[in-house]
């Protein structure tokens, strides 16, 4: 288990067990938003033209997790706020 505190130490929010550590969580979702782009303007490879879905599963690969590890960690960011807020400022800086 990870422990998220902020400075104040008003609050820690626990990262439970088989949910994705806010960086690697950053991580997944910068390569999740690049590739979806890239499949908007008709940029990804070839064998994915068929089933352009089938990029979620190589960047999940890639970042060594699985679909239901992913949609459980995306979740549980969903719900708390102020995680979600820190991992899209993450993602914003893994854009530059």
């Amino acid at each position: 288990m990870l422990l998220w505190s902020f400075a104040c130490g008003q609050k820690t929010t626990v990262i439970p067990d088989g949910v994705l550590p806010l960086t690697q969580m950053a991580d997944v979702l910068t390569d999740i938003e690049l590739a979806d782009a890239a499949a908007r303007e008709n940029l990804l490879p070839e064998k994915y033209t068929e089933r352009q879905e089938l990029w979620l599963f190589d960047v999940l690969e890639k970042h060594q997790t699985d679909t239901a590890t992913y949609f459980r960690s995306l979740q549980f960011y969903s719900e708390h706020t102020e995680l979600m807020d820190s991992l899209y400022a993450r993602i914003r800086v893994n854009l530059q």
